[in-house]
């Protein structure tokens, strides 16, 4: 394994006052959990206003397609997903051990490098969402809570953060290492394919909400498959792998 994955994707230091010993493995995850979010929220916050700063794009990857896609207003509770489904169901589906505790923080490092990665080419080629307009069109008339919700989002995720869409490569990411800690936890198959579809929904509300093009959504499937393949081949991946194959032989 190249060391610059190691370095990148094994628990960094500032994990080490957090991680547990042998007991305390919830608290060390709450704690774990709160770290993340005051870590990777204002990040892209910061993001957003900056890019509303500087105001410029340089490309625009919108295709017919883009258009044939019906703006739906009531997809945004889907698209709200990532953060009432995708982020939470971490902290529910990993292994409630020490190894499975260091594969999270694997898994959340991931998460935060391919933030930092799409962050920087938000700046370096910026490209506009030009499509928010057939949203506009399909909010008028409409008092609903969806609409009110979409309004809002529009209002404080500026449309410049376009490529590649940080929505679709952490739901990408989540379900790599969702569906690996359960096929390491035996859960039914039923369970893995809701689980997968409910991420796909995830993705594919990115376009209805009309928050992304399907380059976006393309380049950010791309960049989440390739990370999840080198965070799956971490050292701390290792022990869980060898933890299900001695259960599968007994």
């Amino acid at each position: 394994m190249p060391a610059w994955e190691s370095r990148l994707l094994s628990p960094w230091p500032i994990w080490n006052r957090i991680l547990p010993v042998d007991q305390g493995v919830r608290s060390s995850l709450v704690r774990i959990s709160v770290l993340t979010i005051v870590t990777m929220l204002p990040l892209y916050g910061l993001t957003n206003w900056m890019q509303v700063w500087i105001g410029r794009s340089v490309m625009n990857p919108q295709i017919a397609l883009d258009r044939d896609i019906p703006a739906i207003p009531e997809s945004v509770w889907i698209y709200l997903g990532l953060f009432w489904f995708a982020y939470p169901v971490l902290i529910l589906l990993v292994p409630k051990t020490v190894d499975g505790v260091k594969s999270l923080i694997t898994a959340l490092q991931t998460l935060f490098v391919v933030e930092l990665i799409s962050i920087a080419i938000f700046f370096i080629a910026p490209a506009e969402v030009d499509l928010r307009d057939q949203m506009v069109t399909a909010l008028v008339g409409l008092d609903t809570m969806s609409a009110q919700i979409v309004e809002t989002m529009i209002g404080v995720d500026q449309p410049m953060s376009s490529w590649p869409s940080l929505h679709v490569s952490h739901c990408v990411i989540i379900w790599a290492v969702g569906r690996h800690w359960m096929i390491h936890q035996k859960y039914p198959d039923v369970v893995r394919i809701l689980y997968g579809t409910t991420l796909l929904l995830i993705i594919f509300s990115t376009l209805t909400t009309k928050q992304h093009h399907i380059f976006d959504l393309v380049t950010g499937g791309g960049l989440g498959l390739y990370a999840s393949i080198l965070m799956l081949r971490q050292d701390t991946f290792v022990p869980l792998d060898s933890e299900s194959s001695i259960a599968s032989e007994e």
